[in-house]
């Protein structure tokens, strides 16, 4: 359409990080609430006040920029191709879905992650076998090695050559490494110098929030490594909010906006990183366009310094802050 890449590879990015974010079968959100103690759930929830309006914004400023191109032309032979391929590859028909529709029902019911993506992936194997017709041994070794295919295609051959537990290995090596590293950075005090430092010159609510997404940023781009980052963040920022009669779910809000948002956003992160060699676009060409993240995080910092959405002990929605509002009044 002449649309620019970069625009398209930021508006995906987008919308990937804003899903990762408020999924209950997300790591890090599963690590952020651990982290701060708080129920998922509640984390979720609590993200939702920045997080939506941040979206939305995302959504008018991609909107407004693609306007400019809606002179190009499309050729839709390059689908008919690859949709053509697929349908005589694979048994394609409403029911294959079902994995992915029981998947979203269970975080709907809010089931734990691990049982939900395990029958997940008991019900991938059920649909491979039945409507695929592949034999459950060769199942299993794509579990383990990953699906492998030569169709013709290019593009088809690039979107499914992947997966499997081997697949992980590089990437769970990379976190063990940055667990340790972690670990050491924890036991020397790393974090609780920073915290230390800043928290004596924390005021208000509005600067402990600032000081938690900073202090999130900055371990991202020192440990280079998200969940590093939320453990070490959340473990040295606990007792400021206690001490201030925060609720934890403003805490976990916080990591994930100070860490998960700035991981890709720093180029020699490994999320920085993946995510350059991915879209074949380097990490300061696409950050001016990563509207989502960067509109989050300046909501979040703005709102709190205003005192909106800002939830104190106890409090884990609007709903219950003016009911404890109208209590003591």
């Amino acid at each position: 359409t002449g649309a620019p890449l970069i625009l398209s590879f930021a508006a995906t990015f987008s919308g990937a990080q804003w899903g990762d974010q408020l999924s209950p079968l997300s790591d890090t959100t599963n690590l952020a609430s651990a982290t701060a103690e708080v129920d998922i759930y509640a984390h979720i929830k609590a993200m939702l006040y920045t997080s939506v309006p941040a979206m939305v914004v995302a959504i008018v400023l991609y909107a407004i920029i693609g306007l400019q191109y809606t002179g190009g032309s499309f050729d839709p032979a390059q689908i008919t191709d690859v949709t053509g391929a697929l349908s005589s590859i694979f048994n394609i028909n409403i029911l294959v879905i079902l994995p992915a529709v029981v998947l979203l029902a269970l975080s709907v019911m809010k089931v734990p992650a691990i049982p939900s993506m395990s029958i997940g992936v008991v019900l991938g194997i059920i649909v491979a076998v039945v409507f695929q017709g592949v034999p459950l041994t060769s199942v299993i070794g794509t579990l383990y090695s990953g699906f492998k295919i030569e169709s013709g295609v290019a593009a088809i051959d690039t979107l499914l050559n992947r997966g499997g537990m081997t697949g992980m290995t590089s990437s769970i090596f990379l976190m063990i490494i940055a667990l340790m590293l972690g670990g050491i950075l924890s036991d020397l005090g790393y974090m609780q110098v920073i915290v230390e430092t800043l928290l004596g010159k924390i005021k208000s609510v509005g600067t402990l929030i600032f000081a938690t997404i900073f202090s999130g940023a900055a371990c991202q781009a020192t440990t280079c490594n998200t969940m590093v980052s939320i453990i070490l963040t959340g473990t040295a920022f606990k007792g400021a909010y206690d001490e201030k009669e925060v609720d934890r779910t403003m805490l976990s809000r916080c990591l994930e906006e100070g860490s998960t948002l700035t991981a890709a956003l720093i180029p020699w992160n490994t999320a920085g990183a993946y995510m350059a060699t991915t879209l074949g676009v380097a990490t300061v060409a696409y950050l001016p366009y990563t509207f989502f993240n960067l509109a989050n995080i300046l909501i979040s910092i703005v709102l709190s310094y205003m005192g909106i959405f800002v939830f104190r002990k106890g409090q884990t929605s609007m709903k219950a802050a003016k009911k404890e509002k109208a209590a003591k009044k």
